[in-house]
């Protein structure tokens, strides 16, 4: 069995270890990994607003993408994660904002 290495993203992810030093190499990676999804996403086409896509990939906080993603969490957290549009199709409202669709 392979010892387990305090301060790596390994510890934490594959031992699950919540020591300081692994949370913090943990952080580490994550702030990496956005960072460079940003970059992966700029001069792609905007994303949809209202869609889960648009607030975790995007990072897009405005009011429908919080909504989006809020939603469907709670139907994650209750067990119906098929029931849910991730990607949902949009539908333009009559001041031009976009909506999620039903």
């Amino acid at each position: 069995m392979k010892r387990l290495v305090h301060g790596t993203r390994t510890a934490y992810t594959n031992y699950q270890c919540r020591c300081a030093a692994c949370v913090q190499a943990n952080r580490v990676y994550l702030r990496q990994w956005m960072r460079a999804d940003r970059k992966r996403a700029k001069g792609t086409e905007p994303p949809t607003h209202g869609t889960v896509r648009a607030y975790q990939h995007f990072c897009c906080r405005c009011a429908l993408c919080r909504q989006a993603n809020t939603d469907y969490y709670r139907q994650y957290r209750r067990g119906l994660p098929g029931k849910v549009l991730l990607f949902g199709s949009a539908v333009k409202t009559p001041g031009g904002a976009n909506q999620p669709g039903v």
